[in-house]
């Protein structure tokens, strides 16, 4: 039994739904990705601050506290399906 309360959708409205979907996945993943970067980055900068509170003439351990953080998915074939949500990655 047909119940024509229930929405009708195409195929092309269905793949629109999906990639929808996927692309809030991808948006969900940076959000978290960004967030362990920054947590990242913080505990390197309190490394560096116990390093100098141990050794005054200790040299920073981490130069660079968001150095190699971030890998770039450049290389992946669908890198540009999702660049907008992947550019966040560089420029946050």
């Amino acid at each position: 039994m047909c119940d024509f309360n229930d929405p009708i959708f195409d195929d092309d409205q269905l793949a629109q739904i999906e990639k929808q979907k996927t692309e809030q996945l991808v948006s969900e993943l940076v959000d978290c990705i960004i967030t362990l970067c920054c947590t990242a980055a913080k505990l390197r900068a309190e490394v560096n601050d116990l390093a100098q509170a141990l050794n005054p003439q200790a040299l920073p351990v981490y130069y660079e506290l968001h150095s190699n953080l971030c890998k770039s998915f450049e290389d992946l074939s669908a890198y540009p399906d999702f660049e907008e949500q992947l550019a966040r990655l560089i420029h946050e």
